[in-house]
């Protein structure tokens, strides 16, 4: 009891880790403790209380450094300006934790609908993502955008191709890393971006019921998330945007989408036999996914989502502080440094190559100001490939 008591500890202070550093995602801890020879129970719960914790700090992350151009990253950048960023990341946990709650019941809904639902489309799933991606690339406004868009798609999923089909460490993280996290720091950077005084005591005014009705439709479309191979937290939101056009709702939606897809993809894991993301699929490997098992570890996950929603509300005006007194130039040019070590430690020479050529991408989609949903491609045309 105690090293499992021990190991929910490890684990909310590795979400902590993760989700405060941008680029450190649970992925790459999953797979370094598959690593391991901790015992495969131990494993599987600090996993679970690290990305529960993971999904509501990283709130911080995106609110302060906007790290995620299409996660929440325009209206994170708007609150920024404005000296708002602790209430952005606020209600991004709101929304994170609301979802995780909502998320248990919506479960049993979501989940038997999108398990019949993917056994009619399968066969067509190739194709439905294609048109997706095509969709996405008209929706830019200009003609010149619309060239960029494509353009930047077929560079993205070429070289998610290339790296996906060849036996290249930590692929996804030199895959996305570089395509949204790099971009951003580079940008603050070269900008010499510096923010102003953040107001730790504002707070927007919500509407009870608008608040409850975006979460709810946050928490049921992330089911498209388990239908849809290779989406992101930013398609699913769009196909809910109208309940959420304000940029303190639209926040709230994507904390909500956030949570409610960690923990779909652990009922995923278990009714569906899918893993959805890098740490179920570690538990998977590691043990058998059992009705008990699985129920077991989503207390362990509402546990560690609780625990962190009350560190991060307390770390959001620490945070505040903090950058008072620091560099925003020096604090994002130390975060790309040890982006860029790490990749030398856990890749070498291909994975900086690899990290470059897609950040190269991602800011290439960012000068053009069109949509990061594009630079998904890195995953969804090696997802075409395998359904075609």
């Amino acid at each position: 009891m105690i090293n499992r008591f021990l190991a929910i500890i490890a684990g909310i202070t590795a979400g902590i880790v993760t989700g405060i550093l941008p680029g450190v995602h649970p992925n790459l801890i999953a797979a370094l403790t598959a690593a391991t020879s901790i015992e495969p129970l131990l494993s599987a719960i600090f996993l679970t209380a690290m990305a529960g914790t993971n999904t509501i700090i990283e709130s911080i992350s995106t609110a302060f450094l906007a790290p995620d151009p299409d996660k929440a990253g325009s209206a994170c950048q708007q609150f920024l300006r404005e000296g708002k960023a602790p209430d952005a990341a606020r209600l991004l946990i709101l929304g994170g934790t609301i979802g995780a709650l909502l998320s248990i019941g919506a479960m049993f809904a979501v989940l038997p609908v999108v398990k019949q639902t993917y056994t009619i489309i399968q066969p067509a799933l190739g194709i439905i993502l294609g048109c997706m991606s095509m969709f996405f690339i008209l929706q830019e406004e200009t003609l010149h955008k619309k060239m960029c868009a494509f353009f930047i798609a077929i560079n993205a999923g070429a070289l998610g191709w290339i790296v996906l089909n060849n036996p290249v460490p930590e692929p996804l993280f030199l895959l996305l890393t570089g395509m949204y996290a790099i971009p951003a720091l580079v940008r603050n950077i070269v900008s010499k971006q510096e923010i102003s005084a953040q107001h730790t005591e504002t707070i927007t005014e919500l509407q009870q019921g608008k608040t409850w009705l975006t979460a709810i439709a946050g928490s049921l479309s992330a089911g498209l998330l388990m239908l849809l191979p290779s989406t992101s937290p930013s398609h699913a939101a769009y196909a809910v945007q109208p309940v959420a056009r304000k940029p303190a709702y639209y926040l709230i939606l994507l904390g909500a989408i956030n949570s409610a897809d960690l923990i779909l993809s652990l009922g995923a894991s278990y009714y569906l036999g899918k893993e959805r993301n890098g740490v179920m699929a570690t538990i998977a490997k590691m043990t058998e996914i059992t009705l008990p098992f699985a129920a077991y570890l989503g207390g362990i996950m509402l546990l560690a989502i609780g625990i962190s929603a009350l560190l991060g509300t307390w770390l959001v005006s620490k945070t505040a502080k903090l950058l008072e007194r620091i560099s925003y130039v020096w604090l994002c040019s130390s975060i790309l440094v040890f982006i860029l070590l790490l990749t030398i430690w856990l890749t070498g020479l291909i994975g900086i190559i690899i990290l470059l050529t897609s950040g190269a991408i991602g800011i290439l989609c960012q000068h053009e100001g069109v949509s990061h949903k594009h630079c998904m491609n890195a995953l969804t045309v090696p997802v075409i490939g395998y359904f075609l």
